[in-house]
């Protein structure tokens, strides 16, 4: 097996894993498991690796190019986006705002009491910020779809 791939970041390894494997190419991500018991552990032992079997290598290789230079992307106009309108201006063109993690992981890290962010929104048009709306259960979901279902 050889690496095609190398991250610090799981997530991105999953999804490179996911994409090779859509593309018939069988794919692991080693480290996984070592890593993520200790985050200081990703930088010693060079974070998540996509490997892949010798044979396909090369193959591998050049489809991750594809990836990485845009190639599989969606179109901006594409109705596969999920997009949250802003609340001030109707604006699509938000984007989510990092710094309440970013906020949230410096309390951590310094020790301090970790106040609870809740995620944010903010828009590219306007510059407003809004916070998202608030988890709704299952069931009261299902409930509400039934409601608005037709009578059979």
């Amino acid at each position: 097996m050889i690496r095609v791939f190398r991250t610090t970041d799981l997530l991105e390894a999953e999804i490179l894993r996911s994409f090779l494997h859509s593309q018939g190419i069988e794919a692991e991500v080693f480290d996984r498991e070592t890593v993520r018991q200790d985050w200081f552990r990703a930088i010693a032992l060079g974070g998540y690796r996509v490997m892949v079997a010798d044979e396909v290598g090369n193959d591998a290789r050049a489809l991750l190019k594809r990836w990485q230079a845009g190639e599989f992307a969606l179109d901006e106009a594409s109705e596969d986006i999920e997009r949250v309108p802003c609340v001030a201006c109707g604006s699509t063109r938000t984007e989510e705002n990092p710094w309440p993690r970013r906020l949230g992981f410096l309390f951590a890290y310094m020790g301090l009491p970790l106040i609870v962010f809740r995620w944010q929104y903010r828009c590219c048009e306007c510059g407003a910020h809004w916070r998202a709306s608030p988890r709704v259960s299952h069931a009261v979901l299902t409930r509400k779809a039934d409601e608005a279902a037709p009578e059979a």
